[in-house]
Parts: structure tokens; C-alpha cells; sequence
């Protein structure tokens, strides 16, 4: 596979309306890392918040928050970045 890359929206978008992944998309999500595509998602949840989907989909890509307006975060498994849109 070419390399791609997916970022997704949480809530409305891959979360199904009772907060979960379904079996669908997280077969088509591992099927997509496991072909060599990058996934992760951005939301404007914090960060806390949105750890509770590791336990439905497992991001290969750093995951990005909006904390504001002009603020967002970027985390990857090992280090965590600040940064501020001007």
C-alpha cells in the first residue's frame, strides 16, 4: 500500500451515538494500520477525556486536541507538543 493517512473526528463521526467504535470500523481501521496507513483522530476533547477511546481504537499517528481556539496539543505515545495557531 501507498502510504496514507487517516485522521478522523471523534464524536458524530467514527463514534457511534452510544460512544463506541463500531466492530466495523475498528476491523476496517486495524485492516487499513495493518496495510501500512497511518491513523489517528483529532477532537476538541481534552485529553483525558478522549483516552477513554484507546480502549475501542488504538491510534499508529500522534493525536491532535484542540484546547482552545488558537491552542492545540499533539500527543504520540512518548512525548507530548504545545503549540498556538496565530
Amino acid at each position: 500500500m501507498t502510504e496514507y493517512f487517516l485522521c478522523t473526528d471523534l464524536d458524530d463521526t467514527l463514534l457511534t451515538t452510544d460512544k463506541r467504535v463500531s466492530d466495523e470500523n475498528s476491523k476496517a481501521i486495524e485492516y487499513f494500520k495493518s496495510e501500512g496507513g497511518l491513523f489517528t483522530f483529532a477532537t476538541g476533547r481534552v485529553p483525558q477525556g478522549a483516552k477513554l477511546m484507546l480502549n475501542y481504537v488504538h491510534p499508529n499517528a500522534p493525536m491532535v486536541f484542540a484546547l482552545t481556539v488558537r491552542q492545540y496539543m499533539i500527543l504520540t505515545m512518548k512525548k507530548t507538543f504545545m503549540g498556538k495557531h496565530t
